[in-house]
């Protein structure tokens, strides 16, 4: 097989193309670019498999502008993807491609765009769009976009659009494409969902895969280490300081933890910058612009940006907070070695969190090692200044009591972990976490509330976890800690009227005592008599994974 797209006589794809990459230095095709083009320059459905920085989005966009026709002013071509910023990548890998290649015309369309400067753009006869499956079926219904002449149509990191509960709305676009058109799906995974939709969307596709478990990888040195919450800001510090790195992304669960990183690395005078998914689109595309542009040496990010996002030379990814999921695992660590350049990645884990590392290895064919870092001086914390203070509660959060706490061996990870095994919650649905020694806090995303409901009933230890709606949390007004002040329920402060009695001296006190105590036989309520619970005994759900920290029972409340 030839090594160079000039040489190649069979790609068949356009002088003008081959001359705008050789510009940019791509000579050569990866491997996945090899196996896909051929079959796309054809007209059969694809199913490819491969990591992140393999040059997937050439292996489409190149026999895309190899089938279009400059001429015609309908849509053509239509990339779906998950997010704003895989959308701009798209478009400008396409861009860059056409320097010598004229009259191909491509619009962006995602969320958090101006609707009118996206109205501009289609009034300019594209014929090739990608976008987010929520704005282009706005488009759809706002009449301002018709598929029916599309024959060419990918669907991008589908594995992730999948996660973000977007299988309706492909569908949906799908109905308006012909059936005829020729269909390619990329994904780094192929989970049991994917199949279905593949089953349903694509005609007896060709299968390509570049393996992900191990192949891939091995250019990826990957460690883990098994450091204090308190301890990983000096951590991070003194490996990036030892490595001398200069372009690193540190991944945080939450957005609260990213916050809390940011403003720790912040007063410490490090360049650094936030991503999440509560910026708006400019603030996120100016950061990103600022970080390639290397004005930025640690960029702190929540998984908005483990996808999608196309950053070349980037030294050393580190997991701040490991990640609950393997596949975010990869995902995450896919930002380093791109573009044939080497990488690491650092995992930080606590004791409670060390069942994490055999469903990493499991993915990335056992590459994870385990480093000493030695001591570790600095501890975690936020400047003391009160303009760094965070707000817990936001005004797209809906925050719940949940009745279980440290007492219960949870701790944060633990409960992230079993709201995503028991409840249609993702991670990027979970806000926040705050455990207390009885009973727990949890933020979602508004619009998400419904799935942590899904966990009442379960039984944890020999509680059965109740759900409540908690508008803030408050020091509890009573002894009871396992109830605070912010959840609505019996304040022993006050009495069945709702005042608040009068103290009582020491003689009435006595007389209450003693009166107390005649009433009841002058005994002792026997514990015997109490009601047992109706739950039966508790199986061992996470037992091997979370190293017997905790058990739950996973027998739901019919």
């Amino acid at each position: 097989m030839d090594n160079n797209f000039k040489d190649n006589t069979t790609w068949d794809l356009p002088d003008e193309v081959l001359k705008g990459l050789e510009e940019q230095g791509v000579v050569e095709p990866t491997d996945i670019q090899r196996e896909v083009i051929p079959i796309a320059l054809g007209h059969g459905d694809i199913v490819a498999q491969a990591p992140t920085g393999t040059g997937k989005t050439l292996a489409f966009v190149l026999p895309m502008l190899a089938k279009i026709d400059r001429d015609s002013s309908k849509v053509q071509a239509l990339v779906l993807c998950p997010t704003r910023e895989l959308v701009i990548q798209i478009c400008e890998v396409i861009q860059n491609a056409c320097k010598y290649y004229e009259r191909v015309r491509v619009a962006g369309l995602y969320g958090g765009q101006i609707i009118q400067r996206q109205l501009f753009c289609l009034r300019k006869k594209p014929q090739i769009v990608v976008g987010t499956p929520g704005r282009l079926l706005d488009h759809i219904d706002r009449r301002t976009l018709k598929l029916s002449d599309v024959n060419y149509f990918v669907l991008d990191e589908c594995d992730e659009m999948l996660d973000m509960g977007f299988r309706g709305d492909i569908e949906k676009i799908d109905a308006n494409i012909s059936k005829s058109s020729q269909r390619l799906c990329f994904s780094a995974t192929i989970p049991k969902a994917i199949k279905g939709l593949i089953e349903k969307l694509l005609k007896t596709p060709a299968y390509v895969k570049t393996s992900l478990d191990g192949e891939d990888t091995p250019k990826i040195k990957q460690y883990y280490s098994i450091i204090k919450d308190s301890q990983r800001v000096g951590a991070l510090l003194k490996v990036i300081d030892e490595n001398s790195y200069k372009f690193v992304i540190a991944f945080c669960n939450t957005k609260t933890r990213a916050d809390k990183l940011f403003a720790a690395l912040k007063a410490k005078g490090r360049r650094v910058a936030m991503l999440h998914g509560d910026l708006r689109q400019s603030e996120r595309t100016q950061i990103l612009k600022r970080f390639k542009a290397r004005e930025l040496d640690i960029l702190v990010a929540t998984d908005v940006a483990s996808r999608g996002i196309d950053i070349d030379g980037v030294e050393a990814i580190f997991n701040f907070d490991p990640p609950t999921d393997e596949d975010f695992y990869v995902h995450r660590i896919g930002r380093t070695a791109r573009a044939s350049k080497d990488g690491t990645a650092y995992t930080f884990i606590d004791s409670n969190q060390v069942g994490y590392i055999p469903s990493y290895q499991r993915k990335v064919g056992n590459a994870l090692e385990f480093i000493d870092l030695g001591v570790i001086s600095d501890s975690f914390t936020l400047p003391k200044d009160g303009s760094n203070k965070l707000k817990d509660v936001h005004d797209n959060q809906s925050r719940f009591f949940l009745n279980v706490g440290k007492r219960d061996l949870l701790d944060k990870d633990s409960l992230v972990k079993l709201l995503i095994k028991f409840t249609p919650l993702k991670i990027y649905d979970i806000a926040d976490v705050k455990i207390r020694d009885t009973y727990s806090f949890v933020s979602v995303i508004k619009g998400k509330e419904g799935g942590i409901f899904k966990l009442k009933g379960t039984v944890l230890g020999k509680r059965e976890v109740t759900v409540q709606e908690a508008k803030e949390e408050e020091k509890p007004a009573c002894k009871d800690k396992s109830a605070p002040s912010g959840v609505k329920q019996k304040d022993r402060t006050f009495d069945k009227n709702g005042k608040k009695p009068r103290p009582a001296d020491k003689n009435s006190k006595a007389r209450s005592d003693k009166a107390g105590k005649a009433k009841n036989g002058g005994a002792k309520k026997d514990k015997k008599s109490q009601p047992k619970s109706r739950k039966g005994k508790l199986s061992a759900m996470f037992e091997d994974e979370l190293n017997n920290s905790y058990k739950i029972n996973n027998n739901r409340r019919k």
